[in-house]
């Protein structure tokens, strides 16, 4: 199972797009260090097939694959981050690393875009 390698840009000062395309059932993704930025949302859209679903982790190692957890949605509760469905939602707290992870499914193709903020990009911002 080959390891999705993101795509990072800067959109403008302080904001960054992370993508990964073409994220299938039998993939994993790289992870990508972001903990300086506080503000964070994920959107997952494309064929989740039958079955598939992702799920967002992040740890606070710097190194090693092994201990993601489930990270949580920003709008309350204790949801975890997962989608079935094509979605954007904000990301709860902050770690060290951040990875999008397919669980089952057959027939997934997907494209994974994280994108992450400092405060001062806001007072930078273009209106």
């Amino acid at each position: 199972m080959p390891e999705i390698q993101y795509a990072a840009n800067t959109a403008t000062t302080g904001v960054r797009v992370v993508t990964w395309e073409h994220v299938t059932q039998d993939d994993t993704c790289q992870a990508v260090a972001c903990p300086q930025y506080d503000d964070k949302s994920i959107q997952v859209h494309g064929a989740f097939g039958k079955g598939g679903k992702v799920v967002i982790e992040g740890t606070n190692e710097v190194l090693g694959a092994e201990n993601f957890v489930p990270l949580h949605d920003a709008r309350g509760g204790t949801h975890t981050l997962s989608f079935v469905s094509a979605d954007l939602r904000p990301i709860l707290g902050n770690c060290y690393r951040i990875r999008p992870r397919v669980w089952g499914g057959s027939g997934v193709d997907l494209t994974i875009v994280l994108l992450v903020a400092t405060p001062t990009s806001y007072s930078n911002a273009d209106l």
